[in-house]
């Protein structure tokens, strides 16, 4: 189907010619807008406009806005044209229904009424969790409506009801969603091990803030590095000189090379699979590294901004170089002066 032109289906609308006006608002709804007011009191071509594109509620006559099946059309198009519509009709349990089920967050238009009722807002949830912001009191205070809404995004829970951040269920639902909820909990639950645990597994940070007994918990802190290897910098001495941790710190986040203690930084296998996850780890390991081959071809594989932290020698290999490139011809700044004259004289660098 040929693209219409914006100019010439303005230029339709304005001449206000009724059988060519409709056909253009079934094509775009927004062109309502060019038209005549007697064109915007229509009923088929308001219907035809909205059905196209919910918010050209806007550009209708009012008595329209107070029309049901106008109404019911554009939220079922666009779930915020619940805006525009007229007030009585934004407690109308079908009309509010049918846009919370295009777009939840339409709930924060509805009536009071609307955003009272049990069934809207659980269907309000299930579209957008954080629409739970929109509903009654009475309903944040309502364990299931809670539940539903936490389990899809746990960051909903800093929009329910205070008693409700003490209950050990809702807060289990929501840090397995989202770690980061906890901050939204109650204090007693940085002291509860299978709440931390399921939340480091999708956000290791939170054990900045957990109950310090937890830094020697081997199984948590395991559980965290794997999310990210930064998160061994939480943990206690002796799990920092944890060899099966280390590996899976390193390979989660190379950067937690910095973290880990001081004997693996001398590792050899340790150090390669820092660089493999992060190349510019190369900057924090021991100087024999830097001017380890393999190591440094697979950091740079990585990051082609490693080869500033190799050593001379293979600032001067081509094949090491060349690799850094891939990554970025301007990288050619931290090559050896000689190799970068003869890499331009052979025409690689403009390639």
């Amino acid at each position: 189907m040929p693209s219409r032109d914006f100019h010439s289906d303005q230029a339709i609308v304005l001449e206000g010619v009724r059988k060519d006006v409709l056909e253009v608002v079934k094509n775009d709804g927004d062109m309502l807008r060019f038209a005549d007011e007697k064109l915007k009191a229509d009923y088929e071509i308001v219907l035809a406009a909205v059905k196209s594109k919910g918010h050209a509620l806007r550009y209708v006559d009012e008595k329209l806005k107070s029309d049901r099946e106008v109404v019911i059309e554009a939220v079922k198009e666009n779930g915020y044209a619940l805006q525009l519509a007229n007030e009585n009709l934004k407690i109308d349990q079908e009309i509010v229904l049918a846009a919370v089920s295009q777009d939840g967050s339409a709930l924060q238009f509805a009536g009071k009424k609307s955003r009272l009722n049990r069934k809207i807002v659980l269907e309000a949830i299930r579209q957008y969790p954080y629409s739970l912001q929109y509903a009654d009191e009475k309903l944040k205070s309502d364990r299931e409506v809670v539940l539903e809404a936490v389990k899809l995004d746990g960051y909903a829970l800093c929009y329910v009801d205070k008693k409700l951040i003490s209950d050990r269920q809702v807060v289990l639902e929501a840090v397995t969603s989202s770690g980061a909820s906890l901050k939204f909990a109650d204090e007693i639950f940085l002291s509860d091990r299978e709440v931390i645990l399921k939340a480091v597994q999708s956000e290791p940070h939170i054990l900045k803030f957990a109950d310090n007994k937890f830094s020697s918990d081997r199984e948590i802190i395991l559980k965290a590095v794997m999310r990210n290897g930064l998160s061994i910098q939480y943990a206690k001495e002796n799990l920092r000189a944890d060899r099966e941790i280390v590996l899976e710190a390193v390979r989660s986040n190379g950067y937690a090379i910095k973290h880990v203690d001081r004997k693996f930084k001398s590792d050899r296998e340790i150090v390669l699979e820092a660089v493999k996850s992060k190349g510019q780890a190369l900057a924090d390991v021991y100087k024999k590294f830097k001017s380890d081959r393999e190591i440094v071809l697979e950091a740079v594989k990585q990051s082609g901004d490693a080869l500033e932290y190799a050593s001379e020698e293979l600032r001067a290999d081509r094949e090491v170089v060349l690799e850094a490139l891939k990554t970025g011809s301007d990288l050619i700044r931290f090559a050896n002066k000689i190799l970068k004259e003869e890499l331009e004289q052979e025409g690689l660098l403009n390639k």
